[in-house]
């Protein structure tokens, strides 16, 4: 098992789309991070920039490309070098994703040269942020993020071959991505039980695995997948995925399973009671 912290870049991306209330699925914006942020770094119009990214995103679904910004560049030093330009003038073989780039490229040009200019703006205090603040931080939250997956990895054996890094910004969130599954950690802008993304990077390790499912259907199967194997697990991390739970929007992720006859509607009202939703979930497993 490899628990690193995520490069400066890929932190970088996601402290942005932190900034961006897109309002849907995978949605990353917290205003305590946003509050935090302000505080360290100061008003650098990201806040402001983030709110127009998210009205347009919700606007057009297909900006859900923006997601993927954390592939784009390899490190913050490949960013600097591309950034006094437009993301329409970059060529492929300036980024780490060419085909990313293409499809951003192609998607509106608004919001995604928004998305890019708000990169490099911010490029420059995040980085000494990162170096001064964040990394210290992370390199002790890490080794207990470590430990806490390491004792899920009998109920989750894939989470052995996963390469999993630590984020600042993600907090109780995660991301899946085509090679490494990004989590968050106990943080200064944020009380987290380091239990918490370790039953993140099962969820994210569940929903990977899925491959081009839609959505709502690999989510809803990895919450069902997790709830069944997370049973054999030590009590903290039981607790801390049903607290997790607790404390989700499911709502879409339920309509969408209802749409696939995943689930009924019966289903999903009951997992209106936070409280159960371990439980329940769990109990949907002996159904499949």
């Amino acid at each position: 098992m490899s628990v690193a912290l995520a490069d400066g870049y890929t932190q970088l991306a996601l402290h942005v789309l932190a900034h961006v209330p897109q309002g849907g699925p995978g949605e990353l914006h917290d205003p305590r991070y946003v509050a935090w942020s302000t505080r360290t770094l100061g008003d650098d119009g990201l806040a402001r920039d983030g709110a127009l990214i998210g009205a347009r995103w919700r606007e057009r679904p297909a900006l859900s490309v923006l997601h993927a910004l954390p592939e784009l560049f390899g490190s913050i030093a490949q960013l600097r070098r591309a950034a006094a330009r437009p993301l329409a003038a970059l060529a492929r073989d300036e980024v780490a994703a060419p085909a990313l780039l293409g499809a951003l490229q192609a998607a509106d040009a608004v919001a995604v040269e928004l998305a890019f200019a708000a990169l490099g703006l911010a490029a420059p205090r995040f980085e000494a942020c990162l170096r001064a603040t964040i990394i210290p931080a992370l390199t002790p939250a890490r080794a207990a993020v470590a430990a806490a997956i390491e004792a899920l990895t009998p109920a989750f054996p894939g989470l052995a071959e996963a390469r999993i890094e630590v984020v600042w910004a993600l907090g109780g969130r995660g991301r899946a991505l085509p090679e490494r599954i990004l989590v968050g950690a106990p943080a200064a802008w944020l009380e987290l039980d380091p239990a918490t993304p370790a039953v993140v990077a099962a969820h994210e390790q569940s929903v990977r695995v899925r491959g081009a499912e839609p959505y709502a259907v690999a989510e809803w199967r990895a919450l069902i997948d997790v709830a069944d194997r997370i049973a054999g697990a030590p009590a903290a991390l039981r607790d801390a995925h049903a607290r997790w739970l607790a404390g989700l929007d499911l709502s879409s992720v339920a309509r969408g399973a209802i749409a696939a006859g995943l689930a009924t509607p019966a289903d999903a009202a009951a997992l209106a009671e936070p409280r159960r939703r371990a439980e329940l979930l769990a109990g949907l497993a002996a159904r499949r």
